[in-house]
């Protein structure tokens, strides 16, 4: 599994649209992306009631245990985590 980096809180933007059963929510980076100099996808966009992360990935936890992975590049998509234990701090 690759290691993923907790880059931007996104908890109160995912809060306001989804509600307040979100835990958190954080954009993430790989080292990969950190080895490359890059950061978060340029098209990216977070705003108090829009995430539009582009490719950048979106992690949301929920108060009742779920996570989940958002994305919006050309292919976007979310898919269903089974833990969190794999992102850390940058």
């Amino acid at each position: 599994m690759t290691k993923l980096y907790r880059h931007r809180d996104l908890t109160q933007e995912a809060k306001n649209i989804i509600g307040d059963e979100v835990e958190y929510a954080y954009s993430t980076i790989t080292q990969d992306d950190i080895n490359r100099g890059q950061s978060i996808d340029p098209s990216a966009s977070f705003q108090l009631n829009s995430i539009q992360p582009g490719g950048t990935p979106v992690i949301v936890k929920m108060k009742n245990g779920k996570i989940f992975n958002i994305w919006s590049s050309e292919w976007g998509g979310i898919d269903s985590r089974d833990t969190d234990s794999d992102i850390e701090e940058l």
